[in-house]
């Protein structure tokens, strides 16, 4: 085998460092047991050789090492060479270092390796040196003129249009192109067989072959390179194929002639091997690293990326395009930095290295929401070999999946004039990206079209909608959604007699004696009761009147002892408004006359409230036990108001000051344990005009999600009963009865609250 000076000095210098590697300064021992390793060439001697400026061959840091202890077979060291002391225990070991692999058969796939014993001795460190050579065997062949015995194509080419040489080894073969340098590798102590396969041009392209003699095929050790020179002559029909020589070969370390048979640059792929990724839009960026490795330093390198989804737009510039390391123009190199491309460079000295797409991934999008397949073909160049055929190569993908989220519309967010939309649930997917970047919509008509939600997750309607059922979604863009939800408005409602125009009464007699005045003017008197709602209907509002009108069936009933503390007022026909005052009524009582008494038990507050009201009016009448009664506050009700709204007249005693009170309240328990939302209204203001006034409801933060189950609202005449309570004896009132108005005389009552066209007010 003829070598160029260049690559034999080239070679001299895998040899030059690997003795250098042997003569490194000496290592302290520590004091330990184990092997201090050096590898060397099992080949001639070097000092002849001069220094190269290339490095055509593997060196020592490529090896592996294997370390198998001979009185177990177990490993006790199997990675990259070390020229540091290997810890292991006292014992017999066997050693072998190697480099590449040992295929069954493959174009230019060199396998070095060697083999030693040695034993470690206790609390020493052992030197040891491998010798390491070509461990598999190889074939090449050339082609050469008959007449000249020089290396030449020109006959071949002139009788065949196609040919090349298969070589099998056992079960395996393949085919050695006519046109490449390269060599057959296979395992040492295999024997092969070649046949020469060709197509003859003129003669209707028929196809010829001819096998080698098995005698002209040597034995295959380690290390053995047969070189066929075939030569080719006419003949008087159809033409000879000649074996001119066969030139057998010890290759060394060294002694690899053509850079190019070493083994050509490998893409591994990013980690672990792998040719895809999945990344899920929005999420952070991913490792998407495509790695390399080659036996010298990477010469160029070709890559092809295609971007699919619909972020494809934005790399125009570089989608579909192939580029070349090399050739690379500032253009293109600054549309790569600015799509996050990262290359390698071509620097003389690295071995290894990667195109780097992490920043490119956190840019990728899906198609619509379906899958987008981002895909990138590369080859790499070095020891002027290309890792692939231009075509062949690997294709990388990067798949792109939507993310996936959720909502939820709980119940207690559905108001009368808007909704809210639970905030989304992230399953993939960068969550703090999404909820950022994602919108809310609602639907009218199933899903058909969509509109934004007018303030992020709330949609708050102008004025309150007749539809009240919708659908709701969250979307980042075209196609990627969430699940939908159903969502439906609570319809305002106003409370049963809210006008106060509602009402009917009934009356019984007091026993009369004469004496009480003109109004009395026969032997019985009636002193109605009072009741918020139609005679044939049933009562939502509930007054105290039971309680101040108890004393009715008694004898001496009169109005200081038996009166009712709400009644209604005439205004008008079909219109009517509650009048409720502070009344000093009931049992116990006695004249205005010299020595009466009035307890402080019958000192009420008039109240009209949401609710029932009942009262033991068959105890025996005694001033401080008898007649118990029992509030049961608050209405069933569904519906969540904002504010109470009403007009009021308020008229106190002449020279008194009186506070009303207003008492509204949202429960989701039929006690009033759970207030969800509450307000009051307390006022002194006098007067005689109607005056609209509201209170405002407070939700409680805690039950805001809270559906509402019961409303209770209540007028108090004053907030002050009992003993402070503002009233008068003896005073007039005027009681209707439909549309006629009666004075009642004689009467222990105060402060009086007026109250109509109580309205509830739905903003929410």
């Amino acid at each position: 085998m003829r070598l160029s000076q260049a690559t034999y000095i080239g070679m001299l210098v895998f040899l030059m460092l690997l003795v250098q590697a042997c003569r490194e300064e000496e290592h302290p021992i520590p004091a330990m047991s184990g092997f201090l390793l050096t590898l060397e060439e099992d080949a001639a001697t070097v000092e002849t050789r001069s220094a190269p400026s290339e490095l055509y061959v593997p060196v020592a840091k490529n090896f592996t090492v294997r370390i198998v202890k001979s009185s177990t077979g177990s490993v006790a060291y199997d990675r990259a060479y070390t020229n540091q002391p290997i810890p292991l225990s006292a014992g017999d070991y066997t050693l072998t270092a190697s480099y590449g692999t040992d295929v069954a058969i493959g174009l230019d796939a060199p396998y070095y390796e060697g083999s030693t014993s040695a034993t470690v001795e206790k609390d020493q460190v052992t030197p040891v040196t491998i010798r390491c050579g070509v461990a598999n065997a190889l074939i090449s062949v050339k082609y050469v003129d008959a007449d000249t015995k020089q290396e030449s194509l020109e006959r071949f080419d002139r009788f065949f249009s196609s040919y090349d040489v298969r070589v099998q080894v056992g079960n395996n073969s393949l085919l050695l192109p006519h046109d490449t340098e390269q060599s057959v590798y296979f395992p040492a102590g295999s024997i092969p067989s070649l046949q020469f396969k060709g197509t003859l041009k003129d003669h209707a392209d028929r196809a010829v072959s001819y096998s080698f003699p098995t005698e002209q095929i040597p034995t295959f050790e380690a290390g053995t390179h047969a070189i066929f020179y075939l030569s080719v002559a006419p003949l008087e029909e159809g033409v000879g194929l000649y074996i001119e020589k066969v030139e057998v070969k010890q290759e060394r370390i060294s002694e690899t002639v053509p850079m190019e048979w070493l083994p050509k640059p490998k893409i591994t792929g990013f980690a672990n091997g792998a040719t895809s990724l999945e990344y899920v839009e929005t999420n952070d960026a991913i490792a998407a690293n495509i790695g390399y490795t080659t036996s010298l330093p990477m010469q160029d390198m070709e890559f092809t990326i295609d971007i699919a989804g619909d972020s494809q737009s934005q790399y125009a510039t570089i989608d579909g395009h192939t580029f070349t390391l090399s050739a690379l123009t500032e253009e293109e190199r600054t549309a790569l930095n600015n799509a996050g491309i990262i290359l390698p460079t071509i620097d003389g000295v690295s071995t290894t290295g990667n195109i780097d797409l992490t920043a490119l991934t956190a840019n990728l999008q899906t198609t619509a929401g379906a899958d987008a397949v981002s895909t990138i073909k590369v080859r790499v160049k070095a020891n002027n070999r290309w890792s692939t055929e231009q075509g062949a190569e690997t294709v990388y993908s990067i798949k792109t999946v939507k993310p996936e989220f959720t909502i939820d519309a709980l119940e207690g967010n559905m108001w009368s004039k808007e909704f809210t939309i639970e905030e989304i649930t992230v399953n993939k997917g960068n969550t703090d990206i999404l909820k950022k970047a994602v919108r809310y919509q609602y639907s009218t008509d199933n899903g058909a079209t969509w509109t934004l939600c007018s303030d992020t997750r709330t949609h708050k309607f102008s004025t309150h909608p007749s539809q009240k059922e919708y659908i709701v979604r969250a979307f980042l863009r075209n196609g990627i959604v969430s699940n939908t939800k159903r969502v439906t408005l609570e319809t305002p409602t106003q409370m049963p007699n809210s006008d106060l125009n509602s009402w009917h009464y009934t009356e019984k007699k007091s026993n009369n004696d004469g004496n009480e005045g003109s109004i009395f003017n026969s032997k019985y008197t009636y002193i109605p009761t009072f009741y918020p709602w139609a005679s044939n209907g049933s009562s939502f509002w509930n007054t105290n009147n039971a309680y101040t009108t108890r004393y009715n069936d008694r004898s001496f009933g009169r109005a200081y002892n038996c009166f009712p503390a709400v009644s209604y007022i005439y205004e008008s026909a079909n219109d009517f408004a509650a009048e409720i005052r502070n009344t000093a009524s009931g049992s116990g009582n006695t004249s205005a006359g010299s020595g009466s008494i009035v307890y402080d038990k019958n000192k009420k507050a008039g109240i009209l409230f949401t609710g029932s009201f009942e009262c033991d009016e068959t105890s025996t009448i005694n001033a401080a036990t008898s007649f118990d009664y029992t509030i049961t506050p608050g209405r069933e009700w569904d519906v969540r108001p904002t504010e109470l709204q009403f007009q009021y007249k308020y008229n106190t005693l002449s020279g008194t000051t009186d506070t009303f009170l207003v008492e509204f309240q949202l429960w989701n328990d039929s006690q009033g344990n759970e207030v969800i939302a509450e307000g009051s209204l307390e006022s002194s203001q006098v007067t005689s005009n109607y005056t609209t006034a509201s209170v405002v409801l407070n939700y409680n933060e805690n039950y805001l999600m809270t559906k509402c189950k019961y409303i209770y609202v209540c007028f108090h005449s004053t907030k002050t009963e009992g003993e402070n309570m503002v009233y008068a004896r003896g005073k007039d009132c005027v009681l209707y009865k439909g549309s006629s108005a009666i004075t009642y005389k004689d009467v222990s009552m105060g402060s009086v609250l007026t109250i109509d066209d109580i309205s509830l007010v739905y903003d929410k």
